[in-house]
Order: C-alpha cells, then sequence, then structure tokens
C-alpha cells in the first residue's frame, strides 16, 4: 500500500435498505456524521505528520452524509489557502448526480475515483430477489 493513502470515516450508517448491502447490519440505517472541522483536523496533521495526501473516505455513501458539503468546503479551503493537495475516492448511491452541486464540487475537491452502489438493473434479477416494487430507471 501507498505510504500516502489513508482512510477515514466521515460518517456512518445509510438510510436505505439495498438487499446487495450488508452496512445498515453492522452500523444501522441512522446517519452518524463527523463535522467538516474534525476531518479537516485529522487530514491537516495526517498531511503534517506522515506526507497523507490520498485517502479513500469509507463512508458507504457520502452522498448522504448530512455534512458532505461543509466537508468538501473545508477541503477546498485547505487545497486553495493551505497548499494540501488532499485528493480521495468515495463511495455513493446511483442518484447521487442529482444532489445539486455535489459532481461540481467533488471534481474541485480533489476526487479521483468513485465506487457506486446499484443493485441491478435486470428485471429478471430484481423479481427473483423479491424486489417487486424496484424498477430499474434511465437517468
Amino acid at each position: 500500500m501507498a505510504s500516502n493513502f489513508g482512510t477515514i470515516d466521515c460518517g456512518r450508517g445509510c438510510p436505505f435498505n439495498c438487499g446487495f448491502c450488508t452496512i445498515i447490519n453492522v452500523q444501522g440505517r441512522k446517519m452518524r456524521v463527523r463535522s467538516a472541522t474534525f476531518i479537516a483536523d485529522a487530514i491537516r496533521e495526517n498531511w503534517r505528520q506522515h506526507q497523507v495526501d490520498f485517502y479513500f473516505f469509507t463512508d458507504d455513501n457520502f452522498a448522504r452524509n448530512a455534512q458532505w458539503e461543509q466537508i468538501f468546503d473545508t477541503l477546498i479551503e485547505l487545497r486553495e489557502q493551505e497548499n494540501i493537495q488532499v485528493s480521495f475516492m468515495m463511495q455513493v448511491d446511483v442518484l447521487s448526480y442529482k444532489i445539486k452541486n455535489f459532481v461540481t464540487k467533488a471534481r474541485r475537491v480533489g476526487c479521483t475515483q468513485v465506487f457506486i452502489g446499484m443493485e441491478t438493473i435486470n428485471p429478471e434479477s430484481l423479481k427473483d430477489a423479491g424486489k417487486h416494487k424496484t424498477r430499474p430507471r434511465t437517468m
């Protein structure tokens, strides 16, 4: 593993009940989040002590973190005012692109990779899984 790599939990839990995901069994459906200041302080300290500049935000669905925009704004300040060129990868749900400013700010703050969770787009697979109310959608 690269020495400049770190992980950080910005939040835990997920409000959804996707059949393929086990996270609600581990962390629950109630969202718990860390403040943008906490995240920035941790990243700043890791940069100073170990030159960590790439992170995996381990939130199972970062887009549903109530503090996502404050976290992005704080990280933009780190990049632009303190010259800490942090970048990261994250996990989101397939509809996160609809959140106003989410994609634009993610790019500006240094997001380089995104894992997108989706159950399936195959209607037969949904039927086999007993997901009669779930329908594949086109975007």
